[in-house]
């Protein structure tokens, strides 16, 4: 496998909500880390959001996450990148990043969960109150020996 330097990604986007986009790669260290996470705004309408990452990201692996409060829809993902491969003839170019659509079949799931009452108070709960009449109590705990008390513990040589 190549490796390959990622210096800026494009997300093409919708969503009602703030979402974080995550970059993942396996390089350094042979194990896919977190490399970098940026904030993507809410927007009602589709548009590109371009993420300028911090240096360059290096990686023969790389995994992408989106994440978030709300709901969003990605229409595509492309990076702008460059092989580190000295018989390689391009230099930096843009490559679209595979996106797994979302079923045909798609529709919200519903929880099992009761609405609140539109009568809703709060509960008080049973505790009773400390009494006016409270008083510190004395509890005999025994201190320290003045003199310690030395004991010879055996000890294989």
């Amino acid at each position: 496998m190549r490796v390959v330097l990622i210096r800026s990604i494009e997300v093409r986007i919708a969503g009602s909500g703030s979402l974080n986009f995550a970059v993942y790669s396996d390089i350094p260290g042979g194990a896919m880390a977190l490399r970098s996470t940026d904030a993507l705004a809410p927007t009602a309408a589709e548009r590109a959001v371009r993420i300028n990452l911090p240096g360059t990201i290096r990686g023969q692996l790389f995994q992408f996450k989106v994440s978030g409060t709300g709901s969003g829809r990605i229409e595509g993902i492309r990076a702008l990148i460059r092989v580190l491969d000295p018989t390689a003839v391009f230099d930096w170019r843009w490559v679209d990043v595979p996106v797994k659509t979302t079923p045909i079949g798609y529709t919200d799931v519903e929880f099992a969960l009761k609405k609140t009452n539109l009568l809703y108070a709060d509960i008080e709960f049973p505790v009773e109150r400390t009494s006016i009449r409270f008083t510190d109590i004395e509890i005999p705990l025994q201190g320290p020996p003045v003199e310690p008390i030395w004991v010879d513990i055996p000890v294989d040589a």
